[in-house]
């Protein structure tokens, strides 16, 4: 069983110690935003009925930062 001093000692230092862990002081940082960089290579080729859409998709973000964060793919049409 600890003595008496030895918790008081304890509880002192983490005392002292807490604040030093609470973060960096500073202004407020920009939510990051993960938007893929642009498809690449979109060629789109008739086929009777049918229209044959080819494109890449990106490997990184509009950033630089990689892998890109995509979660589909969506292809609109107007006719």
């Amino acid at each position: 069983m600890p003595s008496r001093r030895s918790s008081i000692l304890l509880l002192i230092s983490l005392t002292l110690a807490a604040p030093a862990g609470c973060g960096k002081k500073g202004p407020p940082l920009a939510p990051i935003v993960r938007v893929p960089d642009r498809v690449a290579g979109l060629t789109a080729r008739r086929q009777g009925n049918e229209v044959l859409i080819r494109l890449t998709i990106p490997s990184t973000n509009a950033n630089g930062l990689g892998p890109a964060d995509i979660e589909r793919v969506d292809i609109y049409a107007f006719t």
